[in-house]
């Protein structure tokens, strides 16, 4: 026999974690989760949960949890992981979305893999941003810098440097004598 509990207070004891439940019509259950090998994921007080009993000795099992304060975001054929931290706000997340776009996130940055293979990474102050064609961007709220897929460099949009050492501006170029 099954059902769907409230989970109320979580404890570790040597290999196994297990959930103490508020199943509403009956006393408290204290149950073993259970997940896939390598999961180490635990409900968060308030978080609902499918419980099993198995055997004839009234052991019952956490088979699956339910986070009821934030709404789902992945798409059919997505996974997302994230944890949470005070009042369930989420702090971290790894999500493979349906493309082949994998991405990192947390409060203050965000790494993110295309499915083309191109890279970006960003936080509140700068960004790095190797396109999957080869060429790289790095920038911060001071400036910018950027390499071609065939070598150019560019110094915040007003400089250009070729391969043979060229150097094209709209402004001015000054020599600074150093002793």
């Amino acid at each position: 026999m099954g059902g769907v509990a409230k989970i109320l207070s979580q404890m570790i004891k040597g290999v196994l974690r297990k959930g103490v439940c508020d199943k509403g019509y009956t006393a408290k259950v204290t149950a073993e989760q259970f997940g896939p090998a390598g999961d180490d994921s635990a409900p968060m007080a308030g978080d609902t949960v499918a419980i099993m009993e198995i055997g004839e000795n009234g052991r019952s099992i956490i088979v699956g949890s339910i986070d009821v304060v934030n709404v789902p975001k992945a798409a059919a054929g997505e996974k997302r992981f994230y944890s949470r931290g005070a009042l369930s706000v989420p702090m971290a997340e790894i999500w493979l979305k349906k493309d082949g776009t994998v991405v990192i996130s947390n409060l203050a940055g965000k790494v993110e893999l295309s499915a083309t293979g191109g890279l970006k990474a960003s936080n509140n102050l700068g960004a790095i941003d190797l396109q999957s064609t080869g060429g790289v961007t790095v920038s911060n709220t001071l400036g910018k810098i950027a390499l071609s897929p065939v070598g150019i460099i560019t110094l915040n949009n007003l400089v250009n440097i070729d391969l043979l050492g060229n150097i094209v501006t709209t402004g001015s170029i000054h020599s600074l004598n150093y002793p």
